[in-house]
């Protein structure tokens, strides 16, 4: 005999049968609203990764408005402080 999981699945739960495993529902993310105006905020990041072929490693460096989403500068540096 051959059971798809649904199948199992609600087989078991009409008869009362729960998972011995606890499933949690996942929270959900709410996402949030971007500004209304440009320039009102500015995120900004750091990335360092190997952009160069030989193995160096430099970190890029970027500024992005919110409202927008408008890259605003891109930089690279050696660190990222």
């Amino acid at each position: 005999i051959v059971l798809s999981y649904p199948s199992v699945y609600r087989i078991l739960t009409a008869e009362g049968i729960k998972s011995p495993k606890k499933h949690t529902r996942r929270k959900t993310h709410h996402r949030r609203k971007r500004k209304e105006r440009k320039g009102m905020m500015i995120l900004i990041d750091a990335s360092p990764h190997e952009w160069i072929i030989d193995g160096e490693r430099f970190t890029l460096h970027g500024a992005i408005d919110d409202a927008t989403g408008e890259v605003l500068a891109l930089f690279f540096a050696k660190n990222e402080c």
